[in-house]
């Protein structure tokens, strides 16, 4: 189970030095249509169900379920995450952060049952809202496509960015803020796809401003 999970250190090379933003993880999803996520092995790192299951077609990792893949990228804060496309349709779609167990995590997404940017976290089971925002770019009902989807995370602030702009930012909350588990996640109405195309992670070595 992903609690398990163990990818040794990450080379300091990967980590970053000074303000520049460098690669944790880096998944382009390449891969033969119908691969599991689970058997898709990019470079030492290892995907790991945690709800349901994700598969790649078109060099894009998707699922048509409630799904939580996740793996370990052995850093906590300063994170950003990245997917440069996000498709989703009437469903709650975007990252999963700060994952411990599957009672325990974070999720910051695309809205799609209430049309907001929305940040959740899951306690011991239980789901309180730590960040919601209206705007005109939010996923409404039908397929939506956004572009350079972004979740930044630091020790005690999480946010929501799209094509560099900040749509959403949660109170101060530092729960989880050791966990090194990150993913993707969806929670759908109905049996429709969710899709990422592409998924960066970087460690910010100076530290996160937004």
């Amino acid at each position: 189970m992903p609690g398990a999970i163990s990818i040794g250190a990450i080379p300091d090379h990967l980590l970053g030095i000074g303000p520049i933003d460098s690669f944790a993880f880096r998944d382009d999803f390449i891969d033969a249509n119908g691969t599991l996520l689970t058997n898709h092995l990019p470079g030492l790192y290892t995907w790991v169900n945690a709800l349901g299951d994700m598969t790649i077609s078109s060099n894009e990792a998707g699922t048509d379920v409630d799904a939580a893949c996740v793996l370990d990228t052995g850093i906590s804060e300063n994170v950003r995450m990245r997917t440069s496309r996000m498709v989703s349709n009437d469903n709650f779609a975007g990252f999963i952060i700060r994952y411990s167990n599957s009672d325990n995590f974070i999720i910051a997404g695309a809205d799609g049952f209430t049309s907001r940017w929305a940040i959740w976290k899951n306690v011991a089971g239980g789901f309180t809202n730590i960040g919601t925002a209206s705007d005109s770019d939010v996923p409404a009902l039908g397929a939506d496509t956004i572009l350079n989807f972004e979740v930044w995370c630091s020790s005690i602030d999480i946010a929501i960015y799209t094509n560099g702009i900040i749509r959403v930012k949660s109170t101060a909350d530092s729960f989880n803020d050791d966990a090194t588990i990150v993913g993707l996640y969806s929670d759908v109405v109905n049996p429709t796809l969710t899709s990422w195309d592409d998924l960066y992670v970087y460690r910010i070595s100076d530290g996160l401003n937004f």
